[in-house]
């Protein structure tokens, strides 16, 4: 992300940002732009998307990659752009839309692809909430960052160099084991769970 570092002075270093960092300084060399890296993220967010909603196991394991590479080039172009010192207004803008949508668009596309699986009107509740957590995250992130620039990207707790949100590399290996049904459940149901827990901590921050 735009707004976050790996070497950011105080807090836990995570693997995928030493990764991504490795990755940045390969591509520094070249004609290539932060705002191109996260393009990318942005067309791949699609393809994987289109290769979920079809609903086959084949293309549904092509798919999980994608996106684990759409979330470590999230990364990516934050830390290409402090390399090149070319961090932009529109540039930290377009990373927050793409970051939002590759969440709701893969919790919409994978429901496209359980159509069969499930009854209509309660993956549509479950998606709903689960697309609806991602926008309310991303509104909140927004406005902390409005009322402190200078650290506007909440505290997510890390173990072992992980953070939580890195848990969604695990779609790749849980795709392949055959269990992307039970992992889309369960994660539209934590990310409504834990946006929550974020929106009850921010109005009472609010109001401290």
């Amino acid at each position: 992300m735009n707004s976050d570092s790996a070497v950011s002075a105080g807090k836990p270093v995570l693997w995928d940002e030493l990764i991504a960092r490795k990755l940045a300084e390969a591509v520094s060399v070249l004609p290539i732009t932060p705002n191109h890296i996260t393009l990318l993220a942005f067309l791949l967010t699609l393809t994987s998307g289109f290769l979920f909603a079809a609903g086959n196991p084949w293309a549904a394991n092509i798919a999980a990659l994608l996106f684990m590479i759409v979330r470590l080039l999230d990364h990516v172009d934050g830390e290409l752009a402090r390399l090149k010192s070319s961090a932009s207004r529109f540039g930290h803008y377009f990373d927050w839309f793409v970051d939002t949508f590759s969440y709701a668009y893969l919790f919409i596309t994978l429901a496209i692809g359980f159509l069969d699986r499930m009854n209509t009107a309660l993956l549509l509740v479950i998606t709903s909430l689960a697309v609806s957590a991602c926008l309310v995250n991303t509104v909140i992130g927004l406005y902390k960052e409005k009322l402190k620039p200078s650290n506007p990207s909440p505290s997510f707790p890390v173990f072992a160099g992980f953070g939580i949100d890195d848990s969604m590399y695990l779609i790749g290996p849980i795709t392949w084991m055959g269990f992307l049904f039970p992992f889309f459940i369960l994660s539209a149901i934590g990310a409504v769970i834990y946006i929550t827990s974020v929106a009850i901590k921010f109005v009472q921050s609010a109001h401290s």
